[in-house]
């Protein structure tokens, strides 16, 4: 399963670069958040993009026991 990380830094266009691509929204909607705010949204945006990443087109042995079951 790939997992993507984050990374820790005090500079805050990272996050609101980083923010601005998965989201959509404008670096000047997140500019008026502090640097935690942000760290704490950047984490939780790329969790559910790697949770939905890994959910799409993926098998889960959760049909049986060991059946391969295609999540469609």
């Amino acid at each position: 399963m790939f997992m993507e990380t984050v990374m820790e830094t005090k500079d805050m266009s990272y996050y609101t670069d980083r923010l601005e691509t998965l989201t959509g929204k404008k670096r000047a909607y997140w500019a008026a958040f502090s640097i935690r705010a942000l760290e704490k949204i950047l984490r939780r945006e790329v969790r559910k993009e790697s949770l939905q990443r890994n959910r799409c087109g993926r098998g889960s042995l959760t049909a049986g026991k060991g059946e391969l079951r295609w999540d469609t």
